[in-house]
């Protein structure tokens, strides 16, 4: 999952994210530029609950799924 920060999103803001993500069980990895920040989440399984709850939060611009999770036929 990639999260987009909105403009200017504070040190704390970014915090709160990262750790709900944390608190699911996924890894993060942060890219900060000059005016946004960037969140990669790294992690198994189905990543539903944790998107809709970053969709939800004020700070988070964008939220989406890299990966679609596909049956072994």
């Amino acid at each position: 999952m990639i999260i987009s920060m909105r403009r200017h999103s504070t040190r704390q803001e970014i915090d709160q994210v990262c750790e709900r993500v944390r608190d699911f069980g996924y890894k993060i990895h942060s890219i900060e530029g000059e005016e946004r920040v960037v969140i990669g989440v790294v992690g198994v399984g189905d990543v539903t609950p944790c998107l809709e709850s970053i969709e939800a939060m004020p700070q988070v611009e964008n939220a989406v799924r890299i990966s679609a999770p596909y049956k072994f036929v």
